[in-house]
């Protein structure tokens, strides 16, 4: 199989999975806040929902956790693919997220090369 081709194909999973990562964080969030609104809501005590709240807390510091280790993953994994020569424009727009100034400077690169 072609290198770029397997080297997409990675490039895509880690994206989608950074994806749904950040699809989980989002859920997670809103189950927090409706944790939190839950006892107001139905007229008891905060506390009652204190050990669940806590949980929901967890599960996010766990995801933002798993978000940052895929997203150093796929640069490692860029890194890995510059090293035998695959380029982060031959993995087109599926490649590792990139910062603003990366960006303006693979296109730069691209204009002088």
């Amino acid at each position: 199989m072609e290198t770029v081709f397997v080297a997409r194909q990675v490039a895509r999973k880690l994206r989608a999975t950074e994806d749904s990562i950040d699809a989980a964080l989002n859920q997670t969030a809103e189950l927090l806040q409706d944790v939190l609104k839950a006892p107001v809501d139905a007229g008891v005590s905060p506390t009652v929902a204190d050990e669940t709240q806590v949980k929901v807390m967890a599960a996010l510091k766990a995801l933002s956790e798993a978000r940052t280790a895929v997203v150093e993953a796929h640069e490692q994994a860029y890194r890995a693919g510059r090293r035998i020569g695959i380029t982060r424009m031959g993995l087109d727009a599926s490649g590792p997220s990139l910062h603003a100034e990366e960006r303006v400077a693979m296109e730069d690169d691209r204009k002088v090369g």
